[in-house]
């Protein structure tokens, strides 16, 4: 049941990272509803789930590898366009319409008064947003899947390994 469980749980985050890929990159060209962040949101959910399930331990002290390194520069990236995000609209949670105006809002209070281009652009920057994030978790549970691979093709005790050789 493990090895189907562990496909489970890295085909989930192959598809989400593809989703998360392909959202943000609608976002520069179109709008996007936000709502459709739920579902890569659901398939890193079902991914850890089945982690916590197997319940394998991993080393404490993992080096940086290929996939580390990406996860690493979508962390980056991530912090990036949260950044912008919050430069971009000042930090507001949400926009409506209030008065006839488009505002944009921080837990119902109005921030300011906004165009309508920006007031139909903050559902896109918020996918935008989460996209970053979600994919970033992605790949964590596909270099998490990784080390349990390499742990589980190393031999169980020490003695066991290849003179000079380190798994």
């Amino acid at each position: 049941m493990a090895p189907f469980i562990e496909r489970i749980s890295n085909w989930s985050c192959i598809v989400a990272l593809v989703l998360c890929a392909a959202m943000h990159l609608t976002t520069f060209l179109a709008p996007l509803a936000a709502i459709w962040i739920l579902i890569p949101f659901f398939l890193v959910a079902l991914a850890i789930t089945c982690d916590r399930s197997i319940r394998r331990r991993l080393p404490s002290i993992e080096p940086v590898t290929g996939v580390g390194w990406l996860q690493i520069a979508l962390l980056a990236y991530a912090v990036g366009t949260f950044i912008y995000f919050y430069q971009t609209t000042g930090g507001a949670t949400g926009v409506g319409v209030r008065d006839g105006q488009y505002v944009s809002l921080y837990k119902s209070k109005v921030l300011r008064v906004i165009s309508e281009e920006d007031f139909r652009r903050f559902p896109s920057l918020w996918t935008r947003v989460m996209s970053a994030w979600i994919a970033m978790m992605a790949v964590a549970g596909l270099r998490k899947f990784q080390a349990v691979v390499r742990l589980s093709q190393r031999p169980s005790h020490p003695r066991d390994w290849s003179v000079g050789k380190r798994p």
